[in-house]
């Protein structure tokens, strides 16, 4: 009954893991997730408790979405708890959006009231700065054109990135993928292997795609993604790296 979801995990085995999490919760059995970010975007869940550690307020609100999300159980019932790690590391990406929620809530009782949420992003945008909003003048050059050019598509396209963290993809030869991963080794590459080859793919951040090619858990390909050789590196339950994954910025 205990779960961990994160994208370390192919989509495959996620799918496999949110088919036994819904079916334990609609038969009211015990169920227990830990999951990163992920479960706030697109996962349709619906339990009865949910915790969260402190993190910025849209972030929190997207959590307790999926509690009681069926509406199945009085609001009395279902509660949303948000928790500090006594003397945990605080990412250094999240610290200004944390600020932001602890000042909306010393304003506000019920953080997911709209004067909660115009505070938290009118703090968040003082502590960030105007800048941020459009650090790459994407905005500007749609609105003013760049050199002369009024419709700078392309120009925009290469400054505009949704995920600015670089990864690399690692496919792995299990199940259905080892088939696939042999085709990709003898050189076929087209857009219906590549498709197929997404269920059994792993993104990962650049310093443990290293910690594994160091580690000759990998073979590389031409196109910079690469095969995972040593199984033992990828775990159907937790995800890729699991003896190897140490240190920050591995998760996503």
């Amino acid at each position: 009954g205990s779960y961990c979801l994160t994208t370390l995990l192919c989509s495959h085995d996620r799918c496999v893991q949110l088919a036994e999490i819904r079916g334990r919760l609609s038969a009211g059995k015990p169920c227990r997730v830990v999951s990163t970010s992920l479960i706030e975007a697109g996962v349709d869940v619906d339990f009865p408790i949910a915790y969260r550690e402190d993190c910025g307020l849209d972030s929190l609100l997207q959590t307790a979405g999926r509690c009681n999300r069926e509406g199945n159980r009085s609001a009395a019932e279902s509660f949303v708890f948000r928790f500090s790690i006594q003397n945990g590391k605080r990412s250094v990406f999240s610290a200004k959006q944390i600020s932001a929620l602890h000042f909306a809530a010393r304003k506000n009782p019920d953080l997911a009231s709209p004067d909660a949420i115009r505070d938290y992003f009118s703090e968040l945008f003082q502590l960030k700065g105007e800048d941020s909003l459009d650090k790459k003048k994407i905005l500007s050059a749609l609105a003013n054109g760049i050199d002369g050019c009024m419709l700078p598509f392309s120009q925009v396209a290469e400054r505009f990135r949704l995920i600015e963290t670089p990864t690399r993809t690692v496919y792995l030869p299990l199940g259905a993928g080892a088939a696939l991963c042999d085709r990709l080794r003898h050189g076929e590459v087209n857009r219906s292997l590549l498709r197929q080859l997404g269920a059994y793919s792993v993104e990962c951040y650049v310093p443990l795609f290293r910690a594994l090619a160091d580690a000759g858990a990998l073979s590389l390909l031409p196109d910079g993604s690469s095969i995972l050789t040593d199984l033992g590196q990828y775990d159907e339950k937790i995800g890729l790296a699991p003896s190897i994954r140490t240190g920050e910025g591995f998760f996503l």
